[in-house]
């Protein structure tokens, strides 16, 4: 009965086309739930399980009617999702996200420090997501013949789509039903869960947990990624352009004119430093201070000092940070603002300061993160790359890079012209933190309860503060302090591996040399500093772009969550402005 409903063929033919069919469910439903358990995708056991079923039986769907000679084509779409899922499994350890499509086309981006960052999270257990695809090519390629002469009579093939599409189903319901239980008890309605479960997200992780890992990513890449401004949001973003600064704080009122006479021809020394937390600092590890320059500098009379300013990058990172200092204007929160606005020119620092000269040092290539073109997208007249590399090309180890980046530093910054703006960018402090390359500073080792990861943070956290105080010596001797105003702070909190809490943790800020005395414990965003220079300077009155944020010198609404990125109409009228290239026509590129 069997051969006649359902098989047709000679020999086990028509059966081996089925067993093959049943081992590829078997290998994908493995493959996602391997991958659900190492990404950490808030799911249960029975939510998993769903979930990967209802993936596998959705890759497996096509091989029922796929022509015998095109039966290997199967495979395909099998090893290209096992292979982002392994990306994914190295990705999400660092991010918190799962990677954004445009991501795996930037592979002109990558350099040493993130494949060493891959493989410093790589784990035995990821053979779980890589091997069931081969094990599945060796059956294929064992019965080949057998499993092309094969068929399913029309009923067969019914009933086996029948029972794969309501495993494809079976995900979406179970994440319906996640979020129907999600809702307060007094709005569960099947409407409102509709709602909440079709919302378009700001992260792939969101979309991948609502609709799962293929699904996920098919919705999320039908965000548009182009937004053609209307008459209304042009002036929504003229309306913050032309907002009217608050009321200066009591006790910087009487400071700031004196300041501003000063502070208007001088020099702009950014020091943004990779991963900078506040975790490392007033900290002792083997009797030794971990950070006794930057501990210091905040106690320090005359010195603005805010030790909680909150990271607001996205998937970006490092990027982001360097576009939320360089503009007063929040990134993307569901993609890298670099892949799709790269070559936008933005309002900036560097183009309402209006330096004689303007730069950026950097320690990697130029080409990575399109680097070269947000040089000139933040107005920057030059771009110093390479920082970190040996004349022969050679990238130093971690340990080595701050002090060959900050040596670069000493090299250019005599040459420029005066006033001059030049934001240098360390790059020592990223992770990986490999306990095998400890630079053993602090005896003992790590305290118990402290990790290897946060252990060597600290460790590359005070090489990194040893090369400050050398590098603030240094402009003391050259004459280039007095005349400079030097800023401190960090791009981003240090990534998730070195544990969650730890992670988001905020920044310290420091503002050196300003005129202004202000310590203050009160919680900030990094979009707060764009104005806080500019009032520091006396342009904020008088600029043409005031930046989102608010200066730290003046009254200003705290944040009331600070887990979260900015308020939703910041994040909304960001967006607009970067998708939109809002000033591609009254900004030239430089």
């Amino acid at each position: 009965m069997l051969k006649k409903t359902i098989i047709r063929g000679r020999g086990n033919s028509p059966l081996d086309f089925l067993y093959f069919g049943a081992v590829y469910f078997i290998m994908l439903t493995a493959m996602f739930g391997a991958a659900w358990n190492r990404i950490g995708m808030e799911y249960s056991i029975v939510s998993a399980l769903v979930s990967a079923l209802s993936e596998a039986a959705l890759l497996t769907l096509p091989y029922i009617f796929l022509p015998r000679r095109w039966r290997w084509t199967i495979m395909v779409p099998g090893f290209i999702v096992a292979a982002s899922l392994l990306v994914n499994a190295w990705y999400f350890p660092y991010f918190g996200d799962i990677m954004p499509p445009r991501n795996f086309l930037m592979a002109s981006t990558v350099d040493n420090t993130l494949v060493e960052c891959s493989l410093a999270a790589m784990k035995w257990t990821d053979l779980l997501i890589a091997l069931p695809m081969p094990a599945a090519l060796a059956v294929f390629i064992w019965r080949r013949k057998s499993i092309r002469e094969g068929q399913i009579a029309v009923r067969g093939k019914i009933a086996v789509t029948a029972a794969l599409l309501c495993l494809c189903l079976a995900g979406p319901a179970k994440a319906m039903q996640l979020t129907y239980k999600s809702l307060p008890s007094g709005e569960r309605s099947l409407s409102n869960a509709w709602k909440a479960y079709t919302m378009p997200g700001t992260a792939v992780f969101t979309h991948t947990s609502r609709h799962g890992y293929i699904g996920g990513y098919i919705t999320y890449a039908s965000i548009n990624e182009n937004i053609e401004l209307t008459d209304a949001d042009r002036r929504e973003i003229l309306l913050a352009a032309s907002r009217e600064p608050a009321a200066l704080l009591p006790e910087v009122a009487a400071q700031l004119s004196d300041a501003i006479s000063a502070n208007h021809n001088k020099n702009l020394i950014f020091i943004l430093v990779e991963s900078l937390s506040t975790s490392s600092l007033d900290r002792t590890l083997g009797g030794r201070r971990v950070t006794p320059c930057l501990d210091s500098l905040m106690a320090a009379p005359g010195v603005i000092a805010f030790p909680r300013i909150y990271s607001q990058v996205g998937p970006g990172k490092s990027s982001d940070g360097q576009f939320i200092y360089n503009t007063g204007i929040l990134p993307l929160y569901d993609m890298p603002l670099v892949s799709v606005a790269a070559r936008h020119p933005f309002p900036s620092l560097a183009r309402e300061l209006r330096p004689a000269e303007s730069i950026e040092i950097i320690g990697e290539n130029r080409a990575l993160w399109f680097h070269d073109d947000t040089n000139r997208s933040y107005g920057f007249t030059r771009l110093i790359d390479k920082a970190m590399q040996t004349p022969d090309g050679h990238v130093v180890p971690p340990a080595q890079r701050d002090s060959m980046i900050l040596a670069r530093a000493r090299a250019e910054l005599p040459r420029l012209r005066k006033p001059f703006f030049a934001m240098v960018i360390t790059l020592g402090m990223h992770g990986p933190y490999k306990p095998s390359e400890s630079p053993g500073l602090f005896s003992g080792g790590a305290p118990g309860g402290m990790g290897a990861q946060e252990y060597s943070h600290h460790e590359y956290t005070a090489l990194f503060d040893y090369e400050l105080k050398s590098f603030l010596g240094w402009l003391r001797d050259e004459g280039l302090y007095d005349n400079s105003l030097i800023v401190i702070t960090g791009d981003h909190t240090p990534h998730r591996m070195i544990g969650e809490d730890f992670a988001h943790r905020p920044v310290p800020l420091l503002i050196l040399n300003s005129g202004i005395e202000l310590k203050s414990d009160l919680p900030a965003g990094q979009i707060d500093l764009y104005p806080t220079l500019l009032d520091l300077t006396g342009r904020l009155d008088s600029a043409s772009w005031r930046g989102l944020g608010h200066s730290l010198l003046r009254s200003r609404p705290l944040p009331a969550d600070t887990t979260a990125p900015a308020d939703t109409a910041m994040v909304s009228l960001s967006r607009k402005i970067i998708l939109g290239n809002a000033w591609e026509q009254t900004i030239p590129r430089d």
